[in-house]
């Protein structure tokens, strides 16, 4: 019994730190907004959301590429998800998979991961849990060890508020050694 907490703590206690780590990382979008995204950002702080809203839009229209527009919905959709509008950040997540999903790519994955947040942060754990394992699939076949370090963890997360412990350790363990190597392969 003992031991079996001990093995609990320490593996709480090492993820605490990657835990730390991966939401710490810059985002591999960089977050290139123009004046008209900074735009945007500004009417959003100011409360004025009709703005805020018909500024992000002309600028998507203007977009070209569909990687470009993959990248502006999910950054608009990082924008709104930090200020606590889960559901306008869901829209503009779920325009960039429709987009990224006929030519999957790493960035699929990362949109699997934010949907998965959002409803992580809402406590709908079988959601959550279903968009962090779409982008674990995504991760796993693009060999992203930071972002399967991210996925098992977050997925550990649920399973260990879930009370599921062994899978949660589990999870975790595999969170830890992905972590290691993604650190390694620098």
């Amino acid at each position: 019994m003992i031991r079996k907490g001990l093995l609990l703590l320490f593996c709480f206690t090492t993820i605490i730190s990657i835990h730390t780590f991966c939401y710490s990382q810059i985002d591999i979008y960089r977050k290139p907004f123009d004046q008209n995204l900074e735009k945007g950002i500004e009417f959003l702080e100011k409360g004025d959301f009709n703005n805020a809203e018909k500024t992000f839009s002309e600028y998507c229209a203007t977009l070209k590429s569909t990687q470009a527009k993959v990248k502006v919905y999910t950054s608009i959709g990082e924008i709104y998800k930090s200020k606590l509008f889960y559901s306008i950040s869901l829209s503009y997540y779920l325009k960039a998979l429709n987009l990224s999903k006929h030519n999957k790519s790493l960035s699929t994955g990362i949109i699997y991961h934010n949907i998965g947040g959002i409803y992580y942060d809402q406590d709908n754990w079988n959601e959550a849990l279903t968009y962090y394992q779409k982008g674990k699939s995504i991760f796993k076949k693009f060999h992203s060890k930071i972002n399967l370090a991210r996925s098992h963890n977050n997925i550990a997360e649920i399973q260990r508020i879930q009370k599921d412990f062994k899978p949660a350790i589990r999870n975790y363990q595999l969170s830890i050694v992905n972590y290691q190597f993604s650190q390694t392969s620098l």
